[in-house]
């Protein structure tokens, strides 16, 4: 399928499909730090939508710090900033891309028994930017929710997008517990911000754990919150 065209069929939002394909144009160099980029209504004919998806798009971008509205000028793009939004719901990969993280999968996914949601798939992944290791990411995805999930390449890839466009399933709402550990084996010394998430789809409860642990004296770890209308 065309990556520039949005998914009338598809169950994920337009405007959560807008959104990335927006931060990916801008990933890719087509819209500079400081760029204009089109209006609402240019967005609005370009891909067939309402404008109220293109604002709800660019809000989400907006949120995220990467574009910037000004008063009468129009939106902008932002440079980006070394800061990692932790309510990513399982796209902890694309909220590093902005720090131009490297992901490496330390463990493909693998069908345990006895993890935190019963039988699940079980993969581990290490973030490290400059040699420098960042974030440390263990992740368990209930085993009847995505089944026939080892079939997937998975190294490289975005799990939140996986998760969208081969499963057809999107996070709504997350859980999430936070504590300070000394050390860990692979991220040495602490201190290091634990993070353990539990991510609900609708009336699907708990179908995602995942322990992140963060080092914090090099990096800002932030949340960002919305609210949902009725």
């Amino acid at each position: 399928m065309d990556k520039s065209a949005l998914n009338f069929d598809s169950p994920v939002p337009l405007y959560r499909q807008l959104a990335d394909l927006l931060r990916r144009e801008i990933s890719e160099g087509q819209h500079a730090v400081g760029d204009r980029i089109e209006s609402e209504h240019s967005l609005a004919q370009r891909h067939t939508v309402g404008r109220p998806t293109v604002r709800q798009a660019t809000d989400m971008l907006v949120r995220e710090g990467v574009l910037q509205r000004r008063r009468g000028a129009g939106t902008f793009v932002l440079p980006t900033t070394e800061r990692v939004d932790l309510f990513s719901l399982v796209g902890t990969s694309e909220a590093l891309r902005a720090v131009e993280a490297r992901c490496e999968l330390l463990s493909p996914p693998t069908l345990r028994h006895n993890t935190p949601i019963g039988t699940a798939y079980a993969l581990q992944r290490k973030y490290s930017v400059q040699d420098e290791v960042l974030l440390l990411e263990d992740i368990w995805l209930d085993a009847t929710f995505f089944p026939r999930l080892e079939q997937h390449e998975l190294a490289g890839q975005s799990l939140s997008r996986l998760v969208r466009e081969v499963y057809h399933r999107e996070p709504d709402r997350a859980e999430q517990r936070f504590a300070i550990v000394d050390s860990d084996p692979l991220m040495g010394a602490g201190p290091l911000l634990s993070v353990h998430r539990r991510l609900h789809f609708g009336e699907h409860l708990d179908k995602v754990h995942a322990v992140l642990l963060c080092r914090t004296e090099t990096f800002q770890f932030t949340q960002t919150i919305t609210t949902t209308r009725p």
